[in-house]
């Protein structure tokens, strides 16, 4: 299936949209109502027009382990220190505590690294859904990066009509992250995924990429990092207590 850089999708691609449970929906209203609690967490952060994204500095520290440790258990005493934080996980088990990040700007310097908060972009939410949960993955990844956390920004993206807003005000010439899980599972996913990574790399001209979630053919895995992936080996293996 193709797609026009940074275009609406037409309604016959549309139409391949499966809609999301609604309990899986209900999750993604939350999340987003749990975000702009503390608006205050915005201020004073530079931001670019034409949609007023925080402006993230580049990163170019490139991390010497591939371990990663879920946000949702930062604070256990059993998580690995040496090991990179990421958001890569269901919005409703970390939404609600970033209503107030200052609670964890100490427990996250001491990692290794963090991935940028991932609040959900899903193709079936509102336009105006889509933009505020980016917006705010960028607020938190600005907010953290004032703040001595080593953070990567986390680049995703929806329709190709948040191709723009995605890009706006993330680093050229740095290392990024980038998330594959679910991709897989439907052609229209893994054509949309495609297509957004491809706007994003001619965009950003990334130097590294650490990637989480399956090798998608098509990708450029020459400047890939690929970090270790929790969630299927505990599919596999189930959880070691």
């Amino acid at each position: 299936m193709n797609f026009t850089l940074g275009a609406p999708c037409s309604q016959e691609q549309v139409s391949h949209i499966r809609p999301k449970p609604k309990r899986e929906r209900q999750s993604h209203y939350r999340a987003h109502i749990a975000s702009i609690c503390y608006p205050e967490i915005s201020q004073g952060l530079i931001k670019i027009a034409p949609y007023d994204m925080p402006v993230i500095r580049p990163n170019n520290i490139i991390p010497m382990v591939s371990d990663t440790t879920p946000f949702d258990r930062i604070t256990s005493k059993s998580s690995n220190r040496d090991s990179i934080v990421i958001f890569y996980i269901n919005d409703d088990r970390f939404a609600n505590r970033l209503t107030h990040p200052w609670d964890y700007t100490s427990v996250l310097q001491q990692y290794e690294g963090v991935i940028a908060p991932d609040l959900s972009m899903y193709i079936d939410m509102d336009y105006p859904e889509r933009l505020s949960n980016n917006y705010w993955n960028k607020v938190l990844t600005a907010y953290w990066q004032n703040r001595n956390v080593n953070i990567y920004p986390n680049v995703s993206w929806s329709l190709p009509d948040s191709y723009e807003y995605c890009a706006a005000g993330l680093p050229h010439r740095s290392v990024i992250a980038i998330n594959s899980m679910g991709v897989l599972k439907e052609n229209f996913s893994q054509a949309i995924w495609l297509d957004g990574y491809d706007y994003m790399l001619k965009t950003l001209e990334p130097t590294c990429i650490l990637r989480y979630g399956p090798k998608i053919i098509g990708e450029d895995d020459s400047r890939s990092i690929y970090l270790e992936n929790k969630q299927l080996s505990l599919l596999r293996y189930g959880s070691k207590r």
